[in-house]
C-alpha cells in the first residue's frame, strides 16, 4: 500500500511541476535513477513544506502560493 501511495504522490508532484511551465510533459519512470524529481510521503500534513493536490482540469492547476515556487527548483 505504501509503495502505491508513493507512486501516486510522485505523479502528483510531477503534475504540479508541469503546471508551472508551459509545454512540459510529465512521465512516470519505473526506477529511481531515471527520475528528475523524487517524492517522500509524510504521515502528517504539518511535516510537509509543499502540499500537492491533483485537479481534474488543466485550468485548475497552478500555484496558490507563488512564494513556494523555489521549493521545486
Amino acid at each position: 500500500m505504501m509503495k502505491k501511495l508513493n507512486y501516486v504522490s510522485f505523479l502528483l508532484v510531477l503534475l504540479a511541476v508541469s503546471a508551472t511551465a508551459s509545454a512540459q510533459k510529465v512521465f512516470s519512470v519505473q526506477y529511481e535513477n531515471q527520475a528528475d524529481v523524487k517524492v517522500y510521503v509524510v504521515k502528517y500534513e504539518n511535516q510537509a513544506d509543499l502540499k500537492v493536490f491533483k485537479v481534474k482540469y488543466e485550468n485548475q492547476a497552478g500555484w496558490r502560493n507563488k512564494e513556494k515556487i523555489h521549493l521545486m527548483f
